[in-house]
């Protein structure tokens, strides 16, 4: 048996990055436990992660979740996510999440579940991308400065999902905080380094992502490359925080700062972007 605790109290992209360091793709044939008793909030990326840490480790091992906090379990049912287990037999939730009922109210104008859309042309990576910018702008007053590159952006991680992923599908979750915002977007794909084609030989993965951020580097053969390059610099400008992990490294732009290093590894690319309203003043 392999028994993880999980030691703090919050699931977002700086928890995961930080604590989970061991390489989940090498656990086989074991029963696992993963103990998130401590946990009392989690965030739209935490979630995204939940989501491929499970698959990964239930493609070869039974695998018990345990949640404790009510906030916690309310808001991974109210985002749908035990949906995306619906008949994963190597699955157990301690509480059983799709026992659980809610009352549903409209929160469209908020949130984006967590949802995994088809990416298979570019009518889907325009459909994920407009849903994306219309919750976006409705609800942050400073939308105007950063519009362009946020829509290139969004546009061009989903349709890197539609050329790397393995089924064609782009999981999205979002969730207003206020005036705030944090998204996660993320696939199951080859990972940003061998994306990256020759610009990532020699490259440890942390190293690839920085890369990434370079201008035309990212993009699809043909043309792009630039919405995420844009989208960092202004992320450091107003001190937003841009998080992406590949493989088994990440980085984490926070306060104009860029750190780096080494994660659990997971199949793909997971990005957290996060934007706040008080950071309008400095937009110029």
């Amino acid at each position: 048996m392999f028994r993880n605790y999980f030691r703090q109290s919050a699931l977002t992209f700086e928890s995961t990055a930080f604590q989970f360091k061991y390489p989940f793709s090498v656990i086989r044939n074991r029963h696992i436990i993963l103990d998130f008793s401590l946990v009392s909030f989690i965030d739209p990326f935490g979630m995204l992660f939940l989501k491929y840490l499970l698959e990964t480790l239930t493609l070869q091992n039974k695998v018990e979740i345990i949640l404790k906090s009510r906030d916690v379990i309310n808001y991974l049912v109210r985002m749908s996510f035990p949906a995306h287990f619906t008949g994963n037999q190597n699955l157990i939730f301690k509480p059983d999440l799709n026992q659980i009922s809610l009352r549903t109210r409209d929160l469209s104008d908020q949130l984006i579940e967590l949802i995994s859309y088809p990416a298979e042309n570019d009518d889907d990576v325009d459909h994920i991308t407009e849903q994306i910018v219309e919750i976006v702008a409705n609800r942050l007053p400073f939308y105007d400065d950063i519009e362009d590159s946020f829509q290139t952006a969004i546009s061009e991680i989903i349709s890197n999902t539609q050329v790397h992923s393995q089924r064609n599908q782009a999981t999205v979750c979002l969730q207003t905080y206020g005036n705030s915002i944090i998204m996660a977007l993320g696939d199951d794909g080859i990972g940003i380094r061998a994306g990256l084609r020759a610009h990532g030989e020699g490259l440890l993965d942390e190293e690839a992502i920085e890369k990434a951020l370079e201008p035309l580097v990212s993009g699809r053969p043909g043309g792009g490359g630039m919405g995420l390059t844009e989208l960092s610099e202004k992320i450091r400008m107003k001190n937003d925080c841009l998080g992406i992990r590949s493989g088994s490294g990440y980085i984490l732009i926070e306060n104009g700062v860029l750190r780096k290093g080494k994660c659990a590894g997971l199949p793909g690319t997971q990005i957290m972007i996060k934007l706040h309203k008080y950071q309008a003043a400095n937009s110029m």
